[in-house]
């Protein structure tokens, strides 16, 4: 006979001699109870929950049969009961619609996951509970919920932490069960006032970031394996999550990240020279940033934010903080330019069919100018079309230096009384004029990044 047989026989027979039945009778007892749940529950179980229900005390070895229960064999109308799970959501305790306290989570095993409810006072039974914790959940009912069942935990149920699983083991059944989870080794962050965003690799190596509230900070989970758990679950590779409100982070087992901090910042960040900038018409601006052959822009839609960037003009800067779209590149909640130094450029002299960092000498054929007036700053995008003679392109220079030097003009004369026409006059003016044009030129998309101009 199989040990589970002969554990059932056993407790079969003790219901019998406390209860003054045969066993026969209790046979009987036990397989009416398995037509109650319709043949959903094996013979152990069946036994173990009459025992219960007569009032009979099982002995802890008779308790073990419940080990043999797997989520998938839940039922509503099981009482008593312990299950056994990995935790793999959670949120914080909350109130419902009608004000009632309650905490939620789901468990899962390699048969199903489950969610998990407890009411009022026994909510905060659950505080200890982490994200990849297995845990014991005892005497515990469950119920039907919409086309499925749920644990209930209440005043008699009690939980009991065994361990944990590795971070790869609880990303894997996350994602198994579509739970609102994202498993980060986190080796980088970056923060506005508005918002953190912590970038890093799930267990399997994709790329993921995850926006959390700014009073998270960044100091807590940097180079650290987290898990945020109550997010959304955008993308593919990389994945962009969100903490939803009520959401948690967990430090999960294992503890230190071990990816180079070199691995985040090629796939989350770009650094360069910030080569210029335009300014929009309403706010914000675009951002021109130099780290190889092609420019990269970045649209920044925060007039504070925009010229906080635009102070680093010219110099070595690192951008985190943004996203993709149709349009390009969009900073985000988490924006963040930091300064790296002053630029490492070199120019050649060169014409304007040459890429690359160049000084060339062209003749100036017509001009835009763009301004932002902020009480005692002044942003300044000068669109140029130029010409040496053997290319045309369009040319971009940005900053209140290339204002005076190309115009003449000091910050007050485009933000005073009577600036349009000011502008226009000295625009005019400079229109056929010859300079030496130093900066970056792209010369796939015929455009010219302007650092610095001189007469010619």
């Amino acid at each position: 006979m199989s040990e589970e047989g002969s554990e059932y026989k056993r407790l079969v027979e003790e219901i019998a001699r406390v209860k003054g039945l045969s066993v026969a009778e209790v046979e009987e007892m036990v397989e009416k109870k398995i037509r109650e749940f319709e043949g959903l529950i094996k013979k152990d179980a069946a036994a173990l929950m009459l025992a219960r229900s007569l009032g009979v005390e099982a002995e802890t070895a008779h308790a073990d049969v419940v080990g043999s229960l797997k989520l998938a064999d839940l039922v509503p109308g099981f009482f008593g009961i312990e299950v056994e799970g990995v935790v793999i959501e959670r949120g914080e305790p909350r109130e419902s619609r009608r004000g009632d306290l309650f905490a939620r989570l789901i468990i899962a095993d390699e048969t199903a996951a489950v969610p998990l409810v407890a009411w009022g006072p026994h909510a905060a039974k659950l505080r200890g509970v982490s994200l990849g914790d297995k845990a014991v959940f005892r005497n515990v009912s469950v119920r039907r919920r919409g086309n499925g069942v749920e644990v209930v935990f209440s005043e008699r149920s009690s939980v009991e932490v065994e361990g944990s699983v590795e971070p790869g083991t609880l990303w894997r059944l996350s994602r198994e069960y579509e739970a609102r989870t994202l498993v980060l080794e986190c080796g980088a962050a970056s923060c506005s006032a508005r918002a953190c965003c912590l970038y890093g690799f799930t267990p399997d190596g994709t790329p993921a970031s995850l926006m959390v509230p700014g009073e998270l900070g960044e100091a807590d989970y940097t180079r650290r394996v987290i898990a945020a758990s109550r997010v959304s679950l955008r993308g593919t590779s990389p994945i962009s999550a969100r903490l939803y409100r009520g959401g948690v982070i967990d430090v999960v087992a294992g503890g230190q990240a071990s990816r180079e901090m070199g691995d985040v910042r090629g796939e989350f960040s770009l650094s360069g020279v910030l080569a210029g900038y335009i300014v929009f018409r309403a706010k914000g601006g675009r951002l021109f940033i130099v780290g190889g052959e092609t420019p990269a822009a970045i649209a920044v839609f925060d007039d504070e934010e925009f010229l906080e960037a635009a102070r680093s003009l010219g110099r070595e800067v690192e951008v985190w903080g943004f996203r993709k779209s149709t349009r390009g590149l969009v900073a985000n909640d988490c924006f963040k330019l930091n300064v790296l130094g002053p630029a490492a450029v070199r120019y050649s002299e060169g014409r304007l069919v040459e890429g690359g960092w160049i000084r060339a000498s062209a003749s100036l054929l017509d001009m835009s100018v763009y301004t932002r007036c902020m009480g005692n700053e002044v942003l300044v995008t000068l669109r140029m079309l130029i010409d040496d003679g053997v290319g045309r392109v369009r040319a971009f220079t940005s900053g209140v230096e290339a204002l005076g030097r190309l115009l003449g003009l000091d910050p007050e004369d485009v933000c005073g009384e009577g600036a349009e026409s000011i502008v226009e006059f000295a625009v005019e003016e400079a229109r056929g004029a010859d300079y030496v044009f130093s900066g970056f030129n792209d010369v796939e998309r015929k455009v010219m990044y302007v650092l610095e101009v001189e007469g010619d």
